[in-house]
């Protein structure tokens, strides 16, 4: 693996680059990737940047000193990149071109690529200030980012190499060629799942090269000081429903924490279950003149950064803004710190957070994250004392190590009344890696499910406002979306905002029936990185079952399967994190996608050659495995080998499915 920092050539089980220190984690391979990582289909965003003064540069600057300058562009953009777990797909001439979303994808990609590229547009402004005066202006990057499919790798062999394949890269390319130096424009689908992050400006619609209708386009401003949901601001909210049990357990605790009592309550549930939602609520029931209220976040992009939920944390409580000044920065915290305790050190340590040696030189380092976790606790127990607290952090599944031994430090030693309330994802369990013998603080968990079919009509109703859903619908839902609240949000809205659902009259009509292609974009993205955490025999299996179906038998996936020895533990490992679920146990074990949503994104992300030999070989057991009741399955069979191969057999079993059908009078 070669380092993208100093070039370095590092064994492939390095994590670290052994010359220079920079993690390796995504970086391209130079030789075969590791776990089997095949050719893929996958939901991408892509950043597309170009330097419009680079021909007045080489024009005016000698060739030598352009070469340098853009040198360490390159290298500053390549580390920050790297940084968002990104790609970078090429650096030539005045362009820089990556992709985030590959080799993993993440629920957060496209918020990613507008991170990178805001750092690279800094970075940019701060190299210049010498060209500058060389040829008398400003240089300034213009980006265009787009998110949408890809096909990533090299059908050719080589499954990490920089073919790719799609008009993602084209569109980003083309967003960047209206862009104004200094811009970062994006699409729609990018626009969708940052705005709770990001502000924008509309500024029109445009005609790209390969599309029929115009696409809009958004200017990137800045950071939203409150952001609201990675996942964007949807336009129907739903009522809070099916969570009133949940939110009656917060109650109860806070009325313990207003006794004095220490407690710590986590909330478990995957992607969309409802977890942020939840705690809005209980928030909104709260007297926050009598409750201390404290909120951190961590971010899939920040999890390499140490700290970086109490940063997010103490920026919140201090009201420290992007843009403040090293001296604002220190005024805020000194005031924030001796409104509720007078201690120099404590001052020190949490303004360390924000400066960049971190406030730690010529300190021990054992000595410094003891005397730091120390700060921490002295000053949110001086501030419990004061009133009773709420600390609550969410998405801990992001956490850096760092930011995981604080907690555990402070849970081990925390006297005043505060209710630690930690939200997060499966499988991750903070708690259990947190809570020792040593540590008596009341622990309780909540975990969050799909919500049941009655409680799912609900919420769309409440969207709606109305007491009638569509009949198709209402169909739709119950058969690929399920009770997952934030894919129902996105769906209902999605629809919406295409005119398929409209209201007329006072009532609302679907104006077709409904496609799964025209299901926000966003899902597929949550979903998609669901998929990259799972080891990869466990990601082909389920890629396996899905060109199975929806529903799929043990016996027919253990005869195709190229993974048989893994087979039962990664099927019981896939129900556990709740992608399928059992629908027989004896004779022969059936199973099927929890929803058929997570079935057609897992069945996409195959190439179609791979489709086409999984389709074949299932076609082909079938046919071994039921020789006397094949009348039975030749429906199923002429769709394996019509996906597959043999067009011959697939014609062969059409037929003969058709004169079954005639002898049924089903003409």
């Amino acid at each position: 693996m070669k380092c993208p920092q100093c070039l370095f050539n590092n064994p492939e089980t390095f994590r670290f680059c052994g010359q220079c220190g920079s993690s390796l984690e995504y970086i391209h391979y130079e030789g075969p990737p590791p776990g089997g990582v095949e050719t893929d289909r996958k939901f991408v965003s892509v950043l597309y940047s170009t330097l419009p003064g680079y021909t007045l540069l080489t024009g005016v600057t000698d060739t030598e000193d352009v070469k340098a300058f853009m040198g360490r562009l390159f290298a500053e953009g390549a580390r920050i990149v790297q940084k968002y777990s990104g790609t970078v797909e090429r650096f030539f001439g005045d362009e820089i071109v990556a992709v985030f979303g590959t080799p993993v994808s993440h629920d957060d990609d496209a918020v990613r690529a507008i991170q990178a590229a805001r750092e690279i547009h800094d970075t940019l402004e701060d190299l210049g200030h010498r060209i500058r005066q060389r040829i008398g202006e400003d240089l300034n990057l213009k980006t265009g980012i787009h998110t949408g499919m890809m096909g990533t790798g090299d059908p050719n062999g080589d499954p990490l190499g920089k073919r790719r394949i799609g008009d993602a890269i084209d569109l980003a390319r083309q967003l960047q060629s209206v862009a104004q130096p200094g811009d970062i424009l994006v699409g729609q689908e990018t626009y969708q799942q940052t705005v709770g992050l990001f502000s924008f400006e509309f500024l029109e619609s445009c005609h790209v090269t390969g599309k029929i209708n115009p696409i809009p386009v958004y200017r990137f401003l800045a950071v939203k000081e409150k952001p609201a949901s990675t996942h964007g601001e949807s336009r129907l909210q739903a009522d809070f429903v099916g969570r009133q049990p949940e939110l009656d357990r917060l109650l109860t605790a806070t009325a313990d924490l207003q006794q004095g009592k220490v407690g710590i309550i986590s909330i478990c549930g995957n992607a969309g279950t409802g977890k942020s939602r939840l705690v809005k609520e209980f928030k909104a029931t709260l007297n926050l003149d009598v409750i201390h209220w404290c909120e951190g976040y961590a971010y899939a992009y920040a999890r390499n950064i140490r700290y970086f939920p109490v940063i997010d944390l103490l920026q919140r409580y201090f009201q420290i803004l992007e843009g403040d000044g090293p001296e604002t920065i220190r005024s805020k915290v000194t005031t924030g710190v001796a409104e509720y305790v007078e201690s120099d050190d404590i001052t020190r340590y949490l303004e360390g957070l924000f400066s960049e040696g971190g406030g730690a030189e010529g300190i021990d380092p054992d000595q410094w994250v003891s005397g730091f976790q120390d700060a921490i606790r002295t000053f949110c127990e001086a501030v419990a004392h004061k009133q009773p607290t709420i600390i609550f952090l969410e998405d801990l599944q992001w956490a850096d190590p760092s930011t995981m031994e604080l907690l555990q430090s402070m849970l081990s030693n925390f006297e005043y009344p505060v209710l630690f309330l930690i939200a997060y994802r499966p499988p991750f369990a903070p708690i259990r890696h947190c809570l020792t013998a040593g540590i008596r603080i009341p622990h309780q968990e909540i975990r969050l499910n799909d919500l049941s079919p009655s409680d799912t009509q609900r919420m769309v109703s409440s969207m709606l406002r109305s007491d009638h859903v569509p009949p198709g619908l209402a169909t739709f839902i119950e058969e690929h979306i399920g009770g997952n609240p934030f894919y129902l949000e996105e769906v209902t809205n999605s629809l919406v905002e295409s005119d398929m659902l409209h209201q007329s009259r006072g009532s609302w009509n679907l104006a077709r029936s409904i496609r799964k292609s025209e299901i926000a974009r966003t899902i597929n993205g949550v979903i998609s990185a669901r998929l990259d955490r799972l080891r990869p025999e466990m990601k082909h299996i389920l890629q396996e079952a899905s060109v199975i179906g929806r529903s799929f038998g043990f016996d027919v996936l253990d005869k195709t399967t190229l993974h048989r020895n893994h087979l039962k533990s990664s099927l019981d490992e896939l129900e556990g994190l709740d992608l399928i679920r059992a629908t027989a146990r004896a004779p022969e074990p059936a199973y099927e996608f929890k929803h058929t949503l997570t079935r057609d994104i897992v069945y996409s992300g195959l190439l179609k050659t791979e489709r086409q030999e999984i389709h074949e070989r299932i076609g082909r057991e079938i046919e071994g495995l039921y020789p006397d009741d094949l009348e039975a399955f030749f429906e199923t069979l002429a769709y394996h080998f019509k996906k597959g191969r043999s067009l011959h057999k697939a014609v062969d079993y059409l037929v003969q499915a058709g004169r079954k059908s005639l002898k049924q009078h089903a003409v």
